[in-house]
């Protein structure tokens, strides 16, 4: 299977993973965090599921780099925010929100052009959650001004 798919199936858990820390880190948003942080592994879940079906993957449409960036950046958030760094929740927020809207500009499922319909209409259900993300994220930074 696709090389593609198993770097998006690494960034939709890079960013579970980073969603988990922050509930830990703000308590108070607890519920908010772990909402997204368990989108996000369904989403990899359902990558793992359509990379056993074999489903066909455009590779040309997406920049594997550019997922390596989104992955690396993830991490080194996560790793600033273990180390103890200064890291309020409105860097968070305005982390997350960089992240989500990265996965929606760059397209991060167009390469899912073919495949049988419960695929397809998964992979807009990621979409809409992740349009979703952002739009819940932009909410709470407006509420922290």
């Amino acid at each position: 299977m696709s090389y593609l798919v198993k770097m998006l199936i690494e960034n939709e858990m890079a960013m579970h993973d980073l969603y988990v820390l922050f509930a830990e880190k703000y308590p108070k948003y607890k519920v908010f965090w772990m909402s997204i942080a368990n989108d996000e592994k369904h989403h990899a879940e359902f990558l793992e599921y359509a990379k056993s079906q074999n489903v066909e993957v455009n590779e040309k449409l997406l920049n594997s780099k550019q997922v390596k960036n989104l992955i690396e950046h993830a991490r080194s958030i996560s790793k600033k925010v273990r180390s103890g760094e200064e890291f309020t929740i409105a860097h968070a927020v305005n982390e997350a929100i960089n992240i989500e809207n990265s996965i929606v500009e760059m397209n991060f499922f167009k390469p899912f052009e073919f495949g049988p319909d419960d695929v397809l209409k998964s992979i807009e259900k990621i979409k809409t959650e992740t349009k979703g993300h952002y739009q819940k994220l932009r909410m709470l930074k407006n509420s922290l001004r």
